[in-house]
């Protein structure tokens, strides 16, 4: 896929004008925006900065928040990368001012990494999610697997899982450890960057939909996307021979313009599952494979950890429930 060069996007490493205050930004929940007022999305937000394509013009302007923003969302941050605005454009400095988000078909959103009891939307109004991986340097984790499909079963967004390195193992034993996530209807897509295998598989997914791609650093996750959008625009790092492990090179969340009907968003890798408003027992309804034992536990509710007359366990025990799966489900039960 090549990028449209007239919707293509350029962020220079210090985009915005620095703010001399940093003020409280207030929120209502209607309101009317001023007759001049324009419709635009938000493409990146950093800091109390944004850069929003304007849907008439196609130009990006700088923007900050009005003093009053009218949402009817409540979150620890206003607005968001893919959020749709009307916003005002001030003739002075070319500068805008954002003073209404609009109505959101989709969010990602997790618990406030400040641990302000609150809701930070990672990114809105995306389609499906493309979690990166690679099946050696790194290895991939399937408990980090698992915690990205949890939010994309809570926000009901189509999820798909793309592997890259193929060229490192054999395949036939990396579909073999995966095949519970194709038992389960996940998507799974294999690649390889180094040697361009099966990129136009994984490319025609993402023809006209907006897609949040994000992964733990090291994989690949920069370097497909450059491809994709037919330019470096994104760092890429490398991995540590002393740890295994790469170094981040996305800090924050960015939406770039593949064609004029397919985006992709850029986002840093989530390191803990942190849901806003998840309750533990809430947890086993994302495990899909617990559908069919869980409604026929002797006691309910059931945790499936301790309970006596656990059908998870048993299911467990039997093989019908993959172990790594149900290990995974514990760990991330002990988080909550």
């Amino acid at each position: 896929m090549a990028q449209n060069k007239k919707n293509q996007q350029k962020f220079s490493k210090e985009p915005f004008r620095k703010s001399k205050s940093i003020k409280r930004i207030l929120t209502k929940k209607s309101g009317k925006v001023p007759i001049d007022a324009r419709k635009g999305t938000i493409y990146l937000a950093l800091g109390s900065n944004y850069k929003v394509k304007d849907e008439e013009s196609e130009e990006f302007v700088e923007c900050i928040l009005g003093g009053t923003v009218i949402t009817p969302y409540e979150n620890i941050n206003v607005a968001a990368v893919g959020d749709k605005v009307h916003y005002q454009l001030l003739e002075q400095n070319n500068q805008g001012v954002i003073l209404e988000i609009r109505e959101r078909y989709s969010k990602l959103s997790r618990e406030s990494v400040k641990k302000t009891d609150n809701e930070q939307i990672i990114a809105a109004n995306i389609d499906q999610i493309l979690i990166f991986m690679a099946v050696a340097d790194p290895y991939y984790n399937k408990g980090l697997i698992d915690r990205y499909l949890i939010s994309s079963e809570m926000y009901d967004i189509p999820t798909i899982i793309c592997f890259n390195k193929i060229e490192l193992m054999d395949l036939t034993l990396i579909k073999e450890d995966l095949q519970p996530y194709e038992d389960l209807d996940y998507g799974l897509v294999f690649i390889s960057m180094e040697e361009k295998i099966n990129l136009a598989e994984i490319e025609s997914k993402l023809k006209g939909k907006t897609t949040l791609v994000t992964g733990p650093s090291g994989v690949g996750k920069s370097t497909f996307i450059n491809h994709v959008l037919g330019e470096e625009v994104l760092a890429v790092g490398k991995v540590s021979d002393k740890h295994m492990k790469g170094k981040h090179t996305t800090s924050f969340v960015q939406m770039f313009d593949v064609n004029e009907d397919t985006r992709i968003v850029d986002s840093p890798g989530l390191r803990e599952l942190a849901i806003w408003n998840f309750e533990k027992l809430e947890l086993q309804m994302y495990f899909k494979d617990f559908t069919g034992y869980r409604e026929e536990c002797k006691f309910t509710p059931c945790t499936h950890t301790h309970e006596p007359g656990c059908m998870v366990k048993e299911a467990v025990e039997e093989g019908e429930i993959d172990i790594e799966r149900y290990q995974s489900y514990l760990s991330i039960l002990e988080t909550l």
